[in-house]
Order: C-alpha cells, then sequence, then structure tokens
C-alpha cells in the first residue's frame, strides 16, 4: 500500500460559554455523551454517522457531521465537520510567470464530499 503524505493543518480551538444556560448544571462533556447514548429507532446516535449529520434549514445544503468522538473519563475528543454536498473545490492552475493563472472548480469524488471546516 503506497503511504500517503499528510499535509500540515492549522487547529483552532474555542471554548463554550453557555450564554442561554441550555446545558444547566451539565457540562458540555455530559451532555455530549448524554447525547451519544440517545436512542433513535433503537439505536445510539454514536454508532451511526448519518444520525449525528444534520442539514441546515430552509435549503438543507449545508451539512454540520459529529463525526469522530472519543469519550474518556477526563475528557472528550471531537470533530464538527462542514460540508455542502456536491460543492465544488476551487483550484489554482499554477503555471509559469504570467499576468495572471486561471482558477477552475472541479466536483468531488464520487461518493465524497469537500470539507469546508473543521472543528476539535
Amino acid at each position: 500500500m503506497a503511504s500517503v503524505e499528510r499535509q500540515a493543518v492549522t487547529i483552532h480551538y474555542r471554548r463554550l460559554e453557555d450564554v442561554t444556560g441550555a446545558f444547566g448544571t451539565r457540562t458540555l462533556h455530559t451532555a455530549l455523551r448524554a447525547a451519544l447514548k440517545h436512542q433513535v429507532e433503537g439505536q445510539r446516535l454514536g454508532e451511526h454517522w448519518g444520525r449525528r449529520a444534520w442539514t441546515v434549514p430552509p435549503s438543507d445544503e449545508d451539512t454540520y457531521l459529529m463525526n469522530l468522538h472519543n469519550d474518556h473519563r477526563e475528557y472528550f475528543f471531537g470533530d464538527l465537520t462542514h460540508y455542502t454536498k456536491g460543492y465544488h473545490q476551487a483550484l489554482l492552475a499554477q503555471a509559469s510567470d504570467a499576468p495572471m493563472v486561471q482558477v477552475e472548480q472541479l466536483p468531488p469524488p464520487r461518493g465524497k464530499e469537500y470539507i469546508h471546516s473543521m472543528m476539535y
């Protein structure tokens, strides 16, 4: 199997402030733990990625997905991924020295979507 070169990414961390008091005395960690154990049609949300994906109304084009998640006693780690189904990726065509370079848009490969952002 050929090795894939990994590219560096910038990760921005944020801290949640519960300004509306929706969590009450619960921490974000305990709220996420409870949500992942919640059952829909007899199955836990944590076991089915499609049930953790939320399409944003009114157009339902954008999707937020809680994908990766690791629940430990001392901490919770996961990501929130944002993508748009069928969204094209803009590519810059590097050329020899020229006044301008061409920009084109390509659709994602079949069965995949381009990610706009990931929040950890």
